[in-house]
């Protein structure tokens, strides 16, 4: 017969102190948000006087009726969304082949290739010579430019790498006898079981596309190919004068321009918080196993 084991006093202290903390944690970094989207649905004036805190005043929706209006704004959302789900995916089968023969012992050059990999973490490229570059290849007003130049980042790829060298050998000796070659071996054996980090680097690449914000100001000129991140700081950096900016407002009553960017910033933080939820059970998982693992 197993016995329960009771928690002492000092005990339930502790943990009640480490929930009261957390939760108080958690408060502070949501309130921002809350915040922002109470802003979105409340009246112009309220807004401009900051008299918004957590609940909406005055509620009424002109601000996100404008922001689904613009079609140049949607655009962008869908830019964002392409871009990050093909970059996403991309980014981890790259990395996953990179991470592959940098994993394994037997590679000559994985100490080369370690060092110079490391190096390119601490010295950043010149950004004028990386800029040059990019349009050599031809790649200005291309929406895939900001897929090519993140298909690969050094950490994910250190993450990826420590992971893959934790897989025991013997799967991989087992496939070898059964003929398989090592493309095979790293999407039929690495990849299944490499699920933790997978849903972990996914999250990570994700971000990074879905963030982007210099590389279009760089290699995009054209208003159509932009992401929602350049929109978003188009529209904070709008004159107060709506009526000047827009000119089809005039229907549109108690609308101040902090009800726009507050909407705006709601689109454009919103679906990649929502992505989190389903990878929870992973994330912990991938990043500590990926980390510690070698």
């Amino acid at each position: 017969m197993v016995r329960s084991i009771k928690s002492t006093a000092p005990e339930r202290i502790g943990l009640f102190l480490n929930g009261a903390v957390l939760i108080l944690l958690a408060l502070v970094m949501l309130f921002p948000l809350v915040n922002i989207f109470a802003i979105s649905l409340s009246s112009g004036s309220a807004a401009e006087a900051g008299r918004v805190t957590v609940w909406p005043i005055g509620l009424q929706l002109d601000g996100w009726k404008y922001v689904f209006g613009d079609k140049s704004l949607i655009r962008s959302v869908l830019n964002s969304v392409y871009i990050a789900a093909v970059g996403t995916v991309a980014s981890l089968i790259f990395t996953a082949i990179v991470a592959y023969p940098l994993s394994k012992r037997y590679f000559r050059l994985r100490g080369v290739f370690s060092i110079l990999i490391v190096a390119t973490m601490v010295f950043r490229y010149p950004l004028i010579p990386y800029f040059l570059s990019v349009r050599a290849y031809g790649l200005m007003n291309n929406i895939h430019v900001l897929i090519f130049t993140h298909l690969i980042t050094e950490f994910n790829l250190i993450i990826m790498r420590t992971f893959f060298a934790g897989i025991p050998e013997e799967l991989e000796e087992s496939a070898v006898i059964d003929g398989a070659n090592h493309i095979q071996i790293l999407f039929r054996i690495y990849i299944p079981v490499s699920r933790p980090v997978l849903a972990t680097l996914g999250l990570f690449y994700a971000v990074i596309y879905w963030n982007l914000f210099l590389h279009p100001l760089l290699f995009l000129t054209k208003s159509e190919l932009m992401p929602i991140q350049v929109r978003l700081r188009q529209f904070i950096a709008m004159s107060a004068d709506i009526g000047q900016q827009t000119g089809d407002l005039g229907s549109l009553l108690d609308l101040s321009q902090r009800n726009i960017e507050a909407a705006v910033i709601i689109l454009g933080t919103l679906p990649i918080v929502m992505v989190y939820p389903f990878l929870q059970k992973y994330f912990v998982k991938g990043a500590l196993v990926g980390a510690i693992k070698g």
